[in-house]
């Protein structure tokens, strides 16, 4: 039992690093900012660069429940004119959606943690093995990310659509709906490796601070 105990110790850490890790990085202004240049979003929608970044804010304070609607007026090629149409702003109420579910399995994870803990040090149970193994699971996870992202990308984005969306309004037109100008695939692909490489560094931190940490502590209480 104490055993499988800190397996899952272990996987709920790790996994609330990686979820940690993605939402900083979906707010981080600088990376937007630095996406925005690198990929000349501002020539492909006809937005300038100052206008720019707010529309991405407004997108991920919407996904947290910060905003009600991402709807915002802005000037395209010097006309002022409505973001988003109907089927981009229906796309993002289904990712809402999905982000509040995430939640929930976060808030889930904390519980499987705390009582694991919790189990664990009733037990007396040496817990550097959980930090030690929270990086084993750490590495599995970015080793398979990291070899999507750099070989079929794109067949994976699509499949991960398909898994977690029940219509066909994420399918966007680049050539008209202004999202998917805001965001193709390369900005994904960027956001997926910046999660997974903070994701790898966080837990390498965490598995040699917990660690060194817990070694100090037990030498402390021997003498």
């Amino acid at each position: 039992m104490t055993r499988i105990t800190k397996v899952f110790a272990s996987i709920s850490l790790s996994l609330l690093i990686l979820f940690a890790t993605f939402f900083y990085v979906m707010g981080w202004e600088t990376f937007y900012a630095y996406e925005i240049k690198k990929n000349n979003i501002s020539d492909a929608v006809g937005i300038s660069e100052e206008d720019l970044l707010p529309l991405y804010l407004v997108l991920t304070d919407y996904m947290v429940g910060k905003v009600d609607s991402i709807q915002i007026d802005t000037s395209v090629n010097g006309v002022d004119t409505p973001m988003y149409n109907q089927r981009e702003i229906d796309h993002m109420v289904d990712v809402k959606f999905i982000i509040s579910l995430l939640k929930r399995f976060i808030y889930a994870l904390l519980v499987v943690l705390a009582l694991s803990l919790f189990y664990l040090l009733r037990k007396k149970t040496d817990l550097k093995s959980i930090f030690i193994g929270q990086f084993y699971t750490t590495i599995a996870v970015f080793l398979g990310v990291i070899g999507m992202a750099m070989t079929d990308f794109n067949a994976y984005f699509i499949k991960f659509h398909q898994l977690f969306f029940t219509n066909d309004l994420w399918l966007l037109d680049p050539k008209t709906d202004r999202m998917i100008m805001l965001l193709p695939e390369v900005i994904f692909r960027d956001i997926v490796v910046v999660i997974v490489v903070g994701y790898a560094l966080v837990s390498f931190f965490m598995a040699t601070s917990g660690t060194l940490f817990l070694l100090r502590h037990k030498k402390i209480c021997e003498v």
